[in-house]
């Protein structure tokens, strides 16, 4: 029962990409020189360089195709996170207003900078908790009288899980940045909707060791594809090894820049027969600092 519903909910949530800016569907798996293949996620919406693309982009512009055409775009996130170069780039190409709220720092993240240029209205939060610019956007919103596309998780979690039917069956490991984890949560439940858990692991690659354990990664999949998908799944985890807000350069054999706050900190672990979990790319050349 479970895992028909997952499934019917899945093709609910594909079936409204029809309305969608950009084609969709699976995006594409390589394989690297060195042995490991790459699920590519970062080509997911990809339009040129200069714009962001991804996982996360792709499920953005399906839940503001499914919102209200007068919800604005607003988030509310660490100063170093991609998101808020989503929502500007979406705002800006839907012309529709885009909020964002971030921690101060002494000196304007790359990433906040990029999505100001690019027509955010910038809320910096002191202190810089998740729960203060969390709250700031959410009193912006009110003060302004707007409703703001809201974020679904469950969707999120079912686009992830349906992008793991491409992924080899001889793939022993697939190596997730992670970071709050619901990306690694629903490739667990791909390859639980696929009958795939006992035979591939998710490695997890902390790149900050607060949000996203294996325990949290556990009960998104419990909530989201059930408890059997939570107790079989086959994790585990490797603890942060450097501040999430220093960068770490990388790229792949073909020159494929990785973003350097979550991708280029997982190839390094990547072994023969796994896959490395692409989620999402950034316009490199128009945010990278020298130190991050």
């Amino acid at each position: 029962m479970r895992l028909g519903t997952n499934a019917v909910r899945s093709l609910a949530f594909q079936r409204r990409h029809k309305r969608m800016l950009y084609e969709t569907g699976l995006t594409p798996v390589q394989q690297e020189p060195l042995g490991f293949w790459t699920k590519r996620e970062d080509l997911a919406c990809f339009v040129d360089e200069a714009t962001p693309s991804g996982a996360k982009v792709r499920q953005y512009a399906a839940m503001i195709a499914a919102a209200p055409p007068e919800a604005v775009l607003a988030v509310g996130c660490s100063a170093a996170s991609a998101m808020q170069i989503y929502v500007a780039a979406m705002g800006q190409r839907l012309h529709r207003p885009s909020y964002i709220a971030v921690p101060k720092r002494t000196q304007m993240h790359p990433c906040t900078r990029w999505a100001q240029e690019h027509g955010a209205e910038v809320l910096e939060t002191v202190p810089g908790y998740p729960s203060v610019f969390r709250a700031r956007i959410r009193e912006r919103m009110h003060t302004l009288g707007l409703t703001p596309v809201p974020w679904d998780v469950k969707a999120a979690a079912l686009d992830t899980a349906e992008q793991v039917a491409n992924v080899p069956q001889a793939a022993r490991r697939i190596v997730v940045p992670n970071g709050s984890g619901l990306t690694a949560a629903g490739i667990i439940g791909g390859l639980y909707l696929c009958c795939r858990l006992g035979r591939t692991e998710v490695h997890l690659v902390s790149t900050h060791d607060s949000v996203g354990t294996p325990q949290q990664v556990l009960t998104l999949v419990s909530r989201h594809f059930g408890h059997m998908a939570a107790l079989y799944a086959k994790l585990t985890w490797r603890p942060q090894t450097m501040p999430y807000h220093r960068q770490m350069h990388g790229a792949l054999a073909d020159g494929t820049l990785l973003d350097p706050y979550y991708a280029a900190k997982a190839v390094g672990y990547c072994g023969e027969d796994d896959v490395l979990w692409i989620t999402g790319r950034r316009p490199l050349a128009s945010y990278r600092a020298k130190n991050g």
